[in-house]
């Protein structure tokens, strides 16, 4: 977005005027939207030319009739695809776990607000009784997301790929099962 100050706008206001840029304002709006896919548009391009190359090995292979060399580049290839989707996950499980404990610490913060203005508008049996189990309830609620739930969608994903790699090891149903106690758990 671009430069905002709410004081300069209030001034500004005050005085009857207010510069507005449309091109400024869009070129801001575009650049929030896509503030995330611009941040990691270097992990897309290597995704993107990896399942490039490995779309090529997998011609190569077709052409030369299972030649073990081909098979082991394809291999290579994808075990680098994987490596980049991993890695991309476990941000996203990162960036979840952030939220989730920012969430609960401005929570825990907003409480003993809501608990006064509770008591004050008459409810001072039920705030003294709300408080403790609300503060409960966020942080065994948090902390289940975090340490439970996060490593187990992680090691569905772990799972799903162990499973596409290998004909040997199908754990499919397995992670399978992991996502259904995750969404379970959720509610």
């Amino acid at each position: 977005m671009p430069r905002f100050s709410f004081q300069e706008t209030l001034a500004n206001i005050r005085q009857g005027k207010l510069p507005l840029e449309p091109a400024a304002a869009g070129r801001g709006l575009i650049k929030y939207l896509f503030h995330e896919l611009l941040a990691s548009s270097a992990l897309l391009g290597q995704l993107l030319i990896l399942a490039i190359a490995c779309a090529v090995l997998q011609n190569i292979q077709s052409a030369f009739s299972e030649s073990s060399i081909a098979t082991l580049a394809r291999g290579v290839a994808f075990l680098a695809l994987v490596t980049l989707a991993l890695a991309s996950f476990t941000l996203a499980v990162r960036t979840g776990s952030e939220a989730v404990e920012r969430m609960v610490s401005f929570f825990q913060s907003l409480l003993p607000v809501l608990v006064t203005l509770l008591a004050a508008s008459g409810g001072i049996t039920t705030s003294t009784l709300l408080q403790p189990v609300l503060i409960y309830a966020v942080t065994i609620s948090g902390t289940m997301m975090r340490d439970f739930l996060f490593p187990l969608l992680y090691l569905a994903a772990v799972l799903t790929v162990v499973s596409q790699i290998s004909d040997r090891f199908q754990v499919s149903k397995m992670a399978g099962l992991l996502k259904q106690v995750a969404l379970w758990t959720l509610g």
